[in-house]
């Protein structure tokens, strides 16, 4: 079987829902749901057409019965927050073999953020 891999741009992305919908999509920046989660989520909550709820902002720390398959891959230290946390900036260095892959993406992230809720 032959694979086909489509790679879009993230205004093609935009584009496509769209053109299918009407709708921009909603984009979520993670910085900003860290930052202001009450605000994010009542933006993506209207954009979907759905109630927000105070609910969202906290749960029970450790695993999640709707933590799906990946819950199993997901690091102790992000089972134990309770609730959203402030974004902090990291230090880490990316590796030189991967570099390559961060300049592909950045365009395509910095095109996305432009339609982010805020």
């Amino acid at each position: 079987m032959e694979k086909w891999v489509l790679v879009f741009s993230g205004l093609n992305v935009i584009d496509r829902v769209r053109e299918l919908t009407g709708n921009i999509p909603p984009v979520v920046d993670a910085r900003d749901l860290q930052n202001n989660p009450q605000k994010i989520l009542s933006l993506l909550c209207e954009s979907l057409g759905v109630d927000f709820s105070e609910k969202m902002l906290s749960w029970s720390a450790g695993k999640q019965e709707t933590d799906g398959i990946w819950g199993k891959h997901w690091y102790q230290n992000v089972e134990k927050p309770t609730c959203f946390l402030p974004y902090r900036s990291k230090l880490d260095v990316v590796p030189k073999h991967l570099l390559s892959v961060v300049e592909e993406c950045n365009p395509i992230y910095q095109e996305l953020y432009q339609f982010r809720l805020r």
